[in-house]
């Protein structure tokens, strides 16, 4: 209490959220469940929140426009900023000295390349950003239908990012590529399937197992199944273990030993053929006998070769980007593992000859 007898009243500083509630003039919880609910993933929690406010706010972007959204990232979030925004950014830089753009075009006519001429006062050179169309191109609808614009969107951006050193930011054609479904606000797995998992994930394997040791005879043996994945495996197991089970009963105490021994070498092998499926696939047919004490039990499996299936998944690529992303991963991780050097070649040149083919085409 001060001399005069007044109390000295201790002022709260307003929090951010309540800062930037004011400038829209909302209350608090209005403006934080607004923020949640349009600008923020799908099942996100209030630290992402929080988070977002704080990256938005620093670099001047409002939350309640197409601006900035949140992007899921490695437990965090990032700023996925719309053209809007990265305008908004660079505005708002006091050393932004304004940016101009030269398109380049082939001898067709056709629109190249665009580069982005970002300029600060503080700077004695500009800083020059090239980005291409057929590493830039996307599918959707503005692409297809406006990609001029949007190629020069995309080179200011990255002009914008690169001039100012802008981290924790990316524009939306990126967030795309990497998974994000704006619509939903949802995170998409785009990473290419394995060839050997498409085998196992597509091909209805035939699975025939007979007891060649007692042909003619009425050994109720089964019809060949159609395998797809690991439940049908299951589900084979089971019924092996109540025929066997069935069968024991019928049987005389001396032969269950023996019939134990033979249903145990059945759920091996069709332990084997799942292994083979998954994982192997090394020819177009894959053929096993596998010895019981009743005989040996002949197995086929058929489907694709790992050459056809990779060769296959290069000519589903649709832009020039993504197939080269997936051949350089594939030659440095997998192919070597799976061809012979040779093979791996030949893969590599299919895959230029399907990059020249996508650049023709754009």
């Amino acid at each position: 209490m001060s001399e005069t007898g007044t109390a000295l009243v201790e002022t709260k500083k307003p929090t951010l959220t309540e800062i930037m509630a004011a400038e829209a003039n909302l209350d608090r919880e209005t403006y934080w469940a607004t923020v949640k609910k349009t600008a923020m993933p799908a099942n996100t929690s209030d630290e992402h929140v929080a988070a977002f406010l704080v990256l938005a706010h620093d670099m001047g972007l409002n939350p309640l426009s197409d601006e900035a959204h949140a992007f899921p990232s490695k437990g965090g979030v990032k700023l996925m900023v719309g053209v809007d925004g990265w305008v908004t950014i660079a505005n708002k830089k006091k050393n932004y000295d304004g940016w101009e753009h030269e398109d380049n075009f082939d001898e067709k006519g056709n629109l190249v390349s665009v580069t982005a001429i970002i300029r600060r006062a503080d700077h004695s050179l500009p800083t020059k950003i090239t980005e291409y169309m057929d590493e830039c191109k996307g599918t959707s609808e503005p692409w297809k239908k406006f990609p001029k614009r949007m190629l020069r969107h995309k080179a200011f951006s990255q002009g914008v990012r690169m001039a100012f050193g802008i981290s924790n930011a990316l524009d939306e054609e990126e967030a795309r590529d990497m998974g994000y479904d704006p619509v939903t606000r949802t995170m998409k797995d785009v990473t290419p399937a394995d060839p050997l998992q498409v085998a196992a994930a597509e091909t209805e394997d035939q699975v025939s197992i007979s007891d060649l040791s007692d042909q003619g005879k009425d050994s109720r043996k089964p019809e060949p199944v159609a395998i797809k994945n690991d439940s049908d495996f299951s589900d084979l197991s089971d019924q092996a273990r109540k025929a066997r089970a069935r069968a024991i009963q019928s049987l005389p105490a001396e032969s269950k030993e023996e019939l134990r021994i033979f249903g145990d070498g059945i759920n091996a092998a069709i332990a084997e053929v799942g292994k083979n499926v998954t994982k192997k696939l090394e020819e177009a047919k894959v053929s096993k006998i596998v010895s019981t004490q009743s005989g040996p039990v002949n197995l086929e499996v058929d489907g694709p070769s790992p050459m056809e299936l990779a060769i296959k998944k290069i000519n589903s690529y649709e832009t020039v980007r993504n197939l080269q992303s997936y051949v350089k991963a594939k030659k440095a991780l997998d192919w070597p593992g799976l061809f012979k050097p040779s093979e791996v070649d030949d893969l590599v040149r299919i895959a230029d000859e399907k990059v020249a083919e996508l650049k023709e085409a754009s």
